[in-house]
């Protein structure tokens, strides 16, 4: 019951906020993360917000271009939905949650959890998936990342957007495949509420970011990164050159064959991008800062060698679930969420 009270509070802040900031959108970001101060009880929450409120005091700060901008020109129910299931749920209820499955059962519970999914396939297994996001909620997990493998046909888009329509209480970040976006699945998944997008840096990103941006979306530009991304990322040139586009997050995602030294000194750039707050968009490298995060989050600290990536079997056979890690796919087949997280935990 405090839980839903605590929502309801922190919801109307935030409703109020974006409703105010057409006037004030600085002063108005001040004011929603000295809120959040207020509210926060986890370590996290605190170390966060208070890390914001540093760099709030920095006038010249890119990050108030940023915020105007999203302000100005994202949908306000794509911005509370999605500030409040990663702000809310997955930052305060299911990190109480994870720790409290963490302690009683001694296996680790990811913070987010990735999936991949075959989009070129007629259709999706929507049971499956509907059964994967009520375990994860159960365990604390409300924060997903989701790459797709492949062209989406009509029918795959809907079947996809209305199951994760359908987990109101969730965030997704969709890791879209190459290639050119319909701008009808843009406007269907902004419909959604819960859902950013994030396009790769190919031929068609220019005109993808177009269309997210005119439908009013949260989006940002990913590039899979190894040796050969290495210099180009270093010296700043990928984030220059995609800077025009306007994406208000980007996305670094290491290969699995990249090594361990090239992978720290992208990982030391992007937090060097940030510190600096000289570009109006948010740099992540989303297997390094998910483990960080994990860490902060898991009750005691301990978290999975390599950031978990989970897809269906393609057959029917026994047990429904095949984990990557390490960029390994095992043979072995699991039944539940419960039992991946168990056995991965097992063998790092």
């Amino acid at each position: 019951m405090s839980d839903d009270i605590n929502r309801i509070l922190i919801g109307s802040v935030v409703r109020k906020t974006i409703a105010d900031a057409q006037n004030s959108p600085g002063r108005s970001v001040r004011n929603l993360v000295d809120a959040g101060v207020n509210f926060a009880k986890g370590s996290f929450q605190k170390r966060f917000l208070g890390d914001v409120q540093t760099i709030l005091q920095n006038e010249d700060s890119a990050y108030y271009d940023l915020a105007k901008d999203i302000l100005s020109n994202v949908d306000r129910h794509i911005l509370f939905t999605l500030g409040m299931n990663l702000g809310y749920n997955g930052c305060t209820k299911g990190v109480k949650t994870i720790r409290e499955t963490e302690k009683k059962k001694g296996f680790h519970v990811p913070w987010a959890l990735a999936l991949r999914i075959n989009s070129e396939e007629p259709g999706i297994r929507t049971e499956d998936y509907l059964q994967i996001f009520r375990e994860g909620t159960a365990l604390g997990v409300y924060s997903y990342l989701v790459f797709l493998k492949g062209k989406m046909s009509e029918n795959t888009e809907k079947m996809l957007l209305e199951v994760l329509r359908k987990q109101a209480e969730c965030a997704f970040v969709l890791y879209t495949d190459r290639g050119r976006m319909s701008p009808v699945f843009i406007r269907a998944a902004g419909g959604c509420g819960n859902v950013m997008i994030a396009v790769p840096d190919d031929e068609y990103m220019a005109e993808n970011c177009r269309n997210l941006r005119k439908a009013r979306m949260l989006y940002g530009i990913y590039s899979r990164y190894g040796e050969q991304e290495r210099e180009n990322i270093l010296n700043g040139m990928w984030l220059s050159g995609i800077r025009a586009l306007q994406p208000q997050f980007a996305f670094l995602v290491g290969k699995n064959e990249i090594l361990s030294q090239t992978a720290q000194e992208i990982y030391q750039y992007v937090r060097k991008v940030r510190q600096n707050q000289q570009h109006p968009l948010i740099c992540i490298d989303v297997r390094q800062d998910a483990k960080f995060i994990d860490q902060v989050m898991s009750c005691d600290g301990n978290i999975f060698r390599e950031p978990l990536v989970l897809e269906l079997a393609e057959d029917g056979g026994e047990g429904k679930y095949v984990r990557e890690s390490d960029g390994q796919k095992p043979d072995n087949r699991y039944n539940s969420l419960e039992e991946v997280f168990r056995m991965t935990e097992m063998k790092n």
